[in-house]
C-alpha cells in the first residue's frame, strides 16, 4: 500500500515542521543514491542539509531524496552489480521496510517553488509511524490544495506574488 503527501513549503516552513518531527522521533536521513561506496551521506537532524529549502534540480523527481529510518534501526545497503564489473551500491525503502522517504523541494532559481513529497510504500507498522508523523508535523496549518498537494501559508504568500508552485518546471526554464 503507497501513501504520498506532496506539498509547498519555504525552508522557513520545513525548519518548523522538521523541529517538531524531530522532538518525537530520533531518525536518521540517508541521502539516497547509486554510489561506489557503502558509506552513504546521513544526518541526524535534516536542520543541517545544507540545501534545505533551496531546490537545485528543475523537478521533484530529479531532487534529493531522503531514506528516514528510526536511529536504532540498521540502514540495509543492496549491492547492484554493474555490466562493466564494477559494484554500485543503493538504498531504497524496498531493502529498510521500517523506513519512510522525505524530498524537500524548495525555492529554485528564484522562480518555482518544487514541490517536496512524503511517501512509504511499506506495511511496516514503524514506517506508516513515520509517514503520519512526519507528514502531521510538517504539514500543520497548510491549506490542503487538491488531492496529494498542500501549501503552507508562506509558499501561498509566494504564489500570490508571482513565484509558480510546481512539480516541474523544465519546460519553463
Amino acid at each position: 500500500m503507497a501513501n504520498q503527501r506532496r506539498f509547498y513549503a519555504t525552508k522557513q516552513d520545513l525548519v518548523r515542521g522538521l523541529t517538531l518531527f524531530e522532538s518525537r522521533i530520533a531518525v536518521r536521513y540517508y541521502l539516497e543514491d547509486l554510489q561506489e561506496s557503502q558509506t552513504f551521506t546521513q544526518f541526524d537532524s535534516l536542520l543541517d542539509y545544507p540545501k534545505l529549502g533551496l531546490e537545485a534540480e528543475f523537478s521533484t523527481t530529479h531532487s534529493d531524496r531522503f531514506l528516514v529510518l528510526p536511529r536504532e534501526t540498521s540502514l540495509e545497503i543492496e549491492t547492484v552489480p554493474q555490466r562493466n564489473g564494477t559494484i554500485r551500491y543503493h538504498i531504497h525503502q524496498g531493502n529498510n521496510p521500517a523506513s519512510t522517504y522525505f524530498t524537500p523541494g524548495g525555492l529554485h532559481q528564484g522562480r518555482f517553488l518544487i514541490a517536496g513529497e512524503i511517501g512509504n510504500c511499506s506495511s511496516h507498522p514503524t514506517a506508516k509511524q513515520l509517514f503520519q508523523l512526519l507528514c502531521r508535523s510538517l504539514t500543520r496549518g497548510f491549506t490542503h490544495l487538491s488531492f496529494l498537494y498542500y501549501a503552507s501559508p508562506e509558499a501561498l504568500k509566494l504564489r500570490d506574488s508571482g513565484i509558480k508552485l510546481t512539480d516541474n518546471c523544465y519546460d519553463e526554464r
